[in-house]
């Protein structure tokens, strides 16, 4: 997988600016082939990375997605 450098999603005002800043920043280099994928981040702060990554993994071939996450900075409350 490959990334290109982007601003914090802390940032970003609301979930559109959050979807916008992470879309077109990664990309997939190999067929995955069926294989399950363990997903991780560090901080989770608005979630995007892990939908739109997990939505890039699919047409590659990956078989079930689980996402990981070490903290939450954004529990809603």
């Amino acid at each position: 997988m490959n990334c290109r450098q982007h601003p914090p999603q802390t940032e970003m005002r609301n979930s559109f600016q959050q979807a916008v800043n992470i879309r077109g920043k990664f990309s997939i280099s190999t067929p995955l082939k069926g294989k399950q994928i363990l997903l991780v981040d560090d901080i989770a702060d608005s979630k995007w990375t892990l939908t739109v990554i997990g939505d890039l993994l699919q047409p590659y071939g990956s078989g079930p997605v689980h996402p990981f996450v070490l903290a939450l900075t954004n529990t809603g409350e």
